[in-house]
């Protein structure tokens, strides 16, 4: 390890232990919520869960050679669960195209983590949306799918989060 390397850890220490503005002196709990450090250390951690989504889908390797890496119509014929993670920080959507195939997601997905990671998803916050039927609040926006000119009949549709709204309104 360098001085460099060093030199970020002892950052990386002092910020876990700063204190929180008008709550404590020193941290003794980790990282603070909304503290500067919290998402940079979730990227960091949650990049091992973002390469098992991938190969368990996008870049699956296969025996067969694709004449394009993203040609995933062959896929499409296989046993394989389809799957597209979108994260920020410890906020994450996966979308696929079945209720089963997102309860199957699920149930991998904690598996996963549980093994590997030693981390749980929360029962609250993990809900399976049909987003033709029903907006998904995702980083203060609301998203949903609807009829539209799109290539598969839909477009999406965002809205910042109503909730939000009225909250800063009053």
């Amino acid at each position: 390890m360098g001085v460099k390397d060093r030199r970020v850890l002892q950052i990386i220490k002092a910020m876990l232990k700063a204190g929180v503005m008008d709550e404590c002196e020193v941290n003794e709990e980790g990282t603070p919520q909304g503290g500067l450090i919290s998402p940079l250390l979730a990227n960091v951690y949650l990049d091992i869960m973002d390469e098992w989504v991938s190969k368990q889908w996008e870049t699956k390797r296969t025996q067969y050679q694709y004449r394009k890496p993203q040609d995933k119509a062959p896929l499409k014929k296989t046993a394989l669960i389809p799957g597209y993670l979108v994260r920020y920080a410890d906020d994450f959507v996966i979308v696929t195209d079945t209720r089963a195939h997102a309860e199957s997601w699920k149930v991998r997905l904690q598996a996963f983590l549980q093994s590997k990671m030693k981390l749980t998803l929360s029962p609250e916050k993990t809900l399976i949306t049909d987003i033709r039927k029903k907006y998904i609040k995702f980083l203060g926006y609301e998203y949903k799918v609807v009829r539209g000119k799109g290539r598969r009949g839909y477009i999406p549709r965002t809205i910042p989060d109503r909730n939000r709204l009225k909250k800063n309104a009053l």
